[in-house]
């Protein structure tokens, strides 16, 4: 079941970032869903690794590195994909995701 329309792997500041075009939004405009841990560096995956396992629960690294993925993207417009064939996506209504994306690695 194929669900996206477009599938692209974008260079970004030397970081391969795979995005996924889905359907347009209710007002026509374009829109991009992309995995959370191409989000993060590894530096932040590694806190947030070391946090939850400070804190005991290994489980939790995962909701720790989402949560900080989805606040560097709602600086420039990101939310929470909610569609049930694409796990812990976040997706941007952009006509330059590559920018987006840029913006999101760069904060």
């Amino acid at each position: 079941m194929k669900v996206y329309t477009n599938e692209e792997t974008i260079n970004v500041n030397g970081h391969e970032v795979t995005v996924y075009r889905v359907d347009n939004d209710s007002n026509g405009n374009p829109r991009w869903v992309v995995h959370f841990l191409n989000l993060l560096t590894d530096e932040e995956c590694e806190a947030a690794q070391a946090e939850a396992h400070a804190r005991s629960t290994l489980t939790f690294s995962t909701e720790l590195m989402f949560e900080k993925a989805l606040q560097k993207a709602r600086t420039v417009g990101g939310v929470k994909y909610r569609a049930k064939w694409f796990g812990g996506g976040i997706v941007f209504q952009s006509y330059n995701i590559a920018k987006h994306i840029e913006q999101v690695l760069a904060a």
